[in-house]
């Protein structure tokens, strides 16, 4: 049987062995997929290695934090995992080297597609720094014509701006507070929350600011899909926002996925109904 898992910190959470086995029982692959949940660096590099020396290992994903880290213990990149600068798919090749990829862009671009063709905005807030906000500005780096990125401190989210420039991005990086989401929220028409700060009962942005602030106009995108109906996701269907929920980032990055590791063509949604069901 060949092994595929996903490599992250605190994620048993994750509907992604849900997902695959789910196929891989529907379309009679002899494959299972598991979480590796990797409490330290040192942990998920060893897990990077183990893949590597495992001639059943097909590949394996990477979520939160570990996208950054798996980028500089790979072999190969794909061309739009070298720009983004990190990745969440990979594949072990024949000869045992590694290949990256980045398919989360695809999980970005796609949902935002599907609600608001042709999907271009003039101006976005996207709260986060890390690996899946990379891939939302990537896939966004032609369709945006100003980006706001807040983190908590502001320190990433700077660095992070400057990175991107590169991109053609008219980019800004912030430190995340009420004042700098008052200031801004009024002018956007797409909000991504590219964070775990989310839930139920918690929301990335103040709820009072939300409901103060949060235009109609604006598309607004959780990129957290458990729960799946956050309050940041409520607030702005109350305001009568167009929303996307995460998970339908993650089955359209995992169609991709699977387009990579097996050469199969999946319906998203049929991947959707897996999750739920």
């Amino acid at each position: 049987m060949k092994k595929l898992f996903i490599l992250g910190k605190s994620i048993g959470y994750t509907l992604s062995p849900k997902i695959y086995n789910r196929l891989f029982v529907e379309k009679n692959i002899d494959a299972q997929y598991t979480v590796v949940d990797a409490p330290t660096e040192q942990d998920a590099v060893k897990s990077i290695i183990e893949c590597r020396n495992d001639v059943r290992c097909l590949g394996f994903n990477v979520t939160k934090p570990y996208k950054l880290l798996a980028y500089h213990h790979i072999d190969q990149l794909d061309e739009h995992a070298a720009r983004i600068g990190a990745i969440n798919t990979v594949v072990r090749l024949s000869c045992g080297e590694l290949k990256g990829y980045n398919t989360d862009w695809l999980g970005v671009i796609e949902p935002l597609e599907k609600l608001d063709p042709p999907a271009k905005y003039d101006t976005l807030l996207l709260i986060g720094a890390g690996g899946a906000a990379r891939a939302a500005l990537y896939a966004l780096r032609s369709r945006v014509r100003k980006a706001y990125i807040v983190s908590r401190t502001g320190v990433t989210a700077q660095q992070l701006a400057r990175e991107v420039r590169r991109w053609g991005f008219d980019v800004e990086g912030l430190k995340a507070s009420p004042q700098t989401y008052a200031r801004i929220l009024p002018r956007v028409d797409l909000l991504i929350n590219a964070t775990p700060a989310s839930s139920d009962t918690m929301s990335p942005i103040p709820r009072e600011i939300l409901d103060k602030y949060l235009q109609q106009s604006t598309t607004v995108f959780d990129m957290v899909y458990k729960p799946l109906d956050t309050l940041l996701l409520r607030v702005a269907r109350l305001k009568g926002c167009k929303v996307i929920d995460g998970l339908w980032m993650l089955v359209h990055q995992a169609r991709h996925n699977i387009r990579i590791w097996f050469g199969l063509d999946v319906d998203a949604e049929l991947l959707r109904s897996y999750a739920l069901h």
